[in-house]
């Protein structure tokens, strides 16, 4: 059990009172929680809290190999620290994918892994130590992406990674400098990733290029702090009405479906256009891309996927304007259709399954 001492506590104490909404909302009382520790401050103030907070927890510990010495290194700083609290722990090492992003596939192993340790300790949510400056780096490279308003709800506080396992961020509502001062006020030295250094990585040209010109022009880091702040109390109302838009989409969609039908080989959705044109524009074209998932089965947000807003509203122009028939594949196994005037002003969105493809 972990003994902290005045010091701390008044540090903690100030601090929690942000964020203790948030581990009360995503952590139930009674339930154990996995950690994903990596022991950096962000994981390690996690891990205070955690305590603090008289969770049960269980430390994850993911050793991704890339750095050699310096990946067994942190390895060995966990588990130590976890023997000295008499922390339960795991330690699990992945191998990476050789295709792709090596930033992706290290994380598409790391949650697999941690959803491999929460199903073998019966465990229902993974924590992690996101803060608010990793939301503001997330919505900045949305936004350099090309995201539109979807991009800018950021990451979300709590997300499935399986189905019987949630991924959750309680730790949102605090800065980096608030996670420091965590670690400082325990006395806890952490681990710094030296990978987070190379500007290789988008995010780590975001953190390490765009945001101290930002700090810059807004005078200093407590100004950056206090965006980073106002970023994730943003993102929650941008979540929020989009959830409600998500909703209407869905009943408008319903609304206008003429037919569906669904077979092992193919799903096809038919919208009466002529319904279609009288929604909103910002209607329109979440209706065009929700029945681009319903169909499909993949959720696509503007600006990022294979559907972005060009196919959108080449399509959507179409249908407005009294055009005749056109046919327009948006993903590989993915067609939408405008019937024109003399088939009725359908919009046919039909998807063919890969093994329909292969044959064809």
């Amino acid at each position: 059990m972990l003994q902290p001492d005045q010091s701390t506590l008044r540090i903690i104490e100030l601090l929690a009172r942000r964020v203790r909404p948030a581990f009360e909302e995503l952590l139930p009382r009674g339930e154990r929680v996995v950690a994903a520790v990596s022991g950096g401050a962000d994981s390690l103030a996690l891990l205070w809290l955690l305590r603090h907070f008289n969770c049960d927890v269980i430390v994850a510990h993911i050793n991704h190999d890339l750095r050699g010495a310096e990946s067994d290194g942190d390895e060995a700083f966990v588990v130590e620290l976890c023997r000295q609290f008499e922390l339960p722990v795991v330690v699990r090492r992945v191998e990476l994918a050789a295709a792709g992003s090596m930033e992706t596939a290290a994380r598409s192993a790391r949650y697999k892994a941690l959803v491999d340790v929460a199903g073998a300790q019966r465990c229902t949510r993974v924590a992690t130590g996101h803060t608010a400056n990793d939301q503001l780096e997330t919505v900045l490279l949305n936004w350099l992406r090309g995201a539109g308003i979807a991009g800018l709800r950021g990451m979300e506080p709590v997300r499935e990674l399986a189905p019987d396992v949630l991924l959750v961020r309680p730790m949102l509502p605090l800065t980096r400098e608030d996670t420091m001062a965590i670690c400082n006020a325990a006395q806890w030295a952490w681990r710094e990733d030296s990978s987070n250094q190379s500007t290789l990585h988008r995010r780590n040209r975001v953190r390490h290029e765009l945001l101290p010109s930002l700090r810059n022009v807004m005078n200093g880091d407590e100004a950056l702090e206090q965006l980073a702040r106002q970023t994730v109390y943003a993102c929650d109302i941008w979540r929020a009405d989009l959830e409600l838009l998500d909703d209407l989409a869905r009943e408008k969609t319903a609304a206008i479906t003429l037919r569906e039908e669904a077979t092992p080989a193919a799903h096809l959705l038919v919208l009466d256009g002529l319904q279609f044109r009288k929604l909103p524009l910002s209607m329109q074209r979440r209706v065009l891309r929700r029945a681009a998932e319903q169909v499909s089965g993949t959720k696509y947000f503007e600006g990022a996927g294979e559907v972005g807003r060009e196919k959108i509203e080449t399509t959507r122009r179409q249908v407005l304007s009294d055009g005749r028939r056109a046919v327009w594949q948006w993903t590989r196994n993915l067609w939408v259709e405008w019937t024109g005037a003399a088939a009725g002003n359908r919009i046919r969105v039909r998807r063919v399954n890969d093994e329909v493809l292969s044959t064809s």
